[in-house]
C-alpha cells in the first residue's frame, strides 16, 4: 500500500480492531521500498518473505517475522487510539496516544470516497475534533496517519 507519506511499504490489516498500519518504513520517504511489480510474496510460518530495497544494498529478499499474538499484544493494538462517542450525533473526538505523533486524519464512506480530510499539526490538543453534523447518518471509517502506524476505526453517524 502506498500512502503517499511512507510510500509502498508493507502493511497490516487487523480485523479484530479493524485497523491497518505500517509494518516497517523499509525506506524512509515518499519513494518506498517496494517495486510497483511486486504481486509475490511468501509466508513460511511466522515470516513473510518479499522483495525490497533499502536505498543502501540494492534489490533483495527481506523478511518480517510477526509475533506470536496473545491478550496482551491485543490488548496494546486496541489502545493506539480511541475514537468516542460511537455512535455518535454530531461531534467525534479521536484521542491520539503522545508517543505517536499524528500527522494526517482522514474519513471515508462506506465505498472508499474521502469525505472529511485534515492534517494535523504538533501543537493541536488531543482529542481531536471532527464536527459531523453535515454528515448523513451511516457507518464511516476514521484514518489516522502517524509517525508509526495508520489506524482506522469504524464509527457509526446517527
Amino acid at each position: 500500500m502506498n500512502d503517499k507519506i511512507h510510500g509502498k511499504e508493507i502493511w497490516m490489516s487487523n480485523l479484530i480492531t479493524a485497523s491497518t498500519y505500517i509494518v516497517y518504513d523499509i525506506f524512509p520517504g515518499t519513494g518506498g521500498s517496494l517495486d510497483a511489480s511486486v504481486t509475490t510474496m511468501a509466508h513460511i510460518g511466522n515470516r513473510l518473505y518479499f522483495p525490497a530495497n533499502d536505498s543502501i544494498h540494492g534489490n533483495e529478499l527481506g523478511y518480517i517475522e510477526f509475533p506470536t499474538l496473545d491478550i496482551e499484544n491485543i490488548s496494546k493494538i486496541n489502545s493506539t487510539i480511541n475514537t468516542y462517542p460511537n455512535p455518535l450525533k454530531n461531534i467525534l473526538y479521536v484521542d491520539i496516544p503522545a508517543n505517536l505523533q499524528a500527522c494526517h486524519i482522514s474519513i471515508m464512506d462506506m465505498l472508499g470516497r474521502d469525505i472529511y480530510s485534515s492534517p494535523i499539526s504538533d501543537n493541536t490538543t488531543t482529542p481531536f475534533k471532527v464536527d459531523l453534523e453535515l454528515f448523513t447518518k451511516g457507518v464511516y471509517i476514521v484514518k489516522v496517519v502517524t509517525n508509526k502506524e495508520v489506524i482506522s476505526k469504524k464509527i457509526i453517524k446517527e
